[in-house]
């Protein structure tokens, strides 16, 4: 038998894995459709609409954004917010950059370093 008698029997043979591959997916398919963008869409369409739980859900357009725009508790809240990650941010950076230096400084055991980051690794 020559060899590409022997190869084109090979892929002749050769099964499609397309039907296994799906049903692998399915499942994670399923549930990306069900708790990512089934609500995600769901919440775009109620960003534009009055809804109370009780009535049906009227389209009311841009008026949601508009009242929220002009709610001063909105924009203190963006300003709270912004503060905080500002503050937040830059004290972690700090904090974690001065741990580093310090472990550096104090000790080159791999395994004291373990042992002092496992808690965080953990949780």
């Amino acid at each position: 038998m020559s060899a590409p008698s022997i190869r084109r029997e090979r892929v002749g043979r050769r099964r499609d894995d397309t039907r296994l591959a799906l049903a692998f997916i399915l499942p994670a398919m399923i549930g990306l459709v069900m708790f990512y963008f089934w609500p995600l869409i769901r919440g775009i369409w109620l960003r534009f609409t009055s809804w109370d739980l009780l009535s049906p859900a009227e389209l009311i357009g841009m008026e949601n954004y508009r009242v929220m725009v002009a709610d001063p508790v909105f924009w203190n809240a963006v300003r709270v917010t912004l503060l905080y990650v500002v503050i937040n941010i830059g004290v972690q950076t700090v904090v974690a950059l001065l741990i580093a230096v310090l472990m550096q400084r104090l000790s080159q055991s791999t395994l004291l370093r373990s042992v002092l980051l496992a808690p965080y690794l953990v949780s």
